[in-house]
């Protein structure tokens, strides 16, 4: 599903109650997306996740290929659950999580407290470091 289509279900369900306890942090849609599923950009074929959804529920997609530009299109978008079997599928997932740990090193405060590890970590002082 694409996220215009998720949304509305989401939100439902956080406003049903339950959805989180109390101590737990509340999490974006777009963030439980990002951390879970990859997204199927439009280009190249189209994952067969998607394209089994789609052929199933649009008749005018049926027995497309998968790069099939009206297929990839309508596929455009959309949100699957990576298959851990599918290299394609793993190497996006260490791409996505290189490319985040990358830019944590990208983050000046981030930099700053990796380089001087007094400053930058909290709740301790100078006195509990032995120099």
């Amino acid at each position: 599903q694409t996220y215009q289509e998720s949304y509305p279900t989401f939100i439902q369900e956080i406003q049903k109650g339950g959805s989180w306890r109390s101590h737990e942090k509340a999490i974006e849609l777009n963030t439980l997306l990002e951390q879970n599923f990859l997204c199927y950009e439009g280009q190249g074929d189209v994952p067969p996740q998607i394209h089994s959804y789609l052929s199933s529920n649009f008749n005018e997609l049926r027995n497309l290929a998968k790069d099939n530009l009206t297929l990839q299109t309508k596929a455009k978008d959309r949100w699957y659950l990576p298959d851990p079997n599918k290299a394609t599928d793993l190497e996006k997932l260490r791409e996505r999580t290189l490319l985040k740990e990358f830019e944590t090193y990208r983050d000046p405060e981030v930099r700053r407290s990796r380089q001087n590890p007094r400053r930058g970590a909290p709740g301790r002082s100078q006195a509990d470091y032995v120099v």
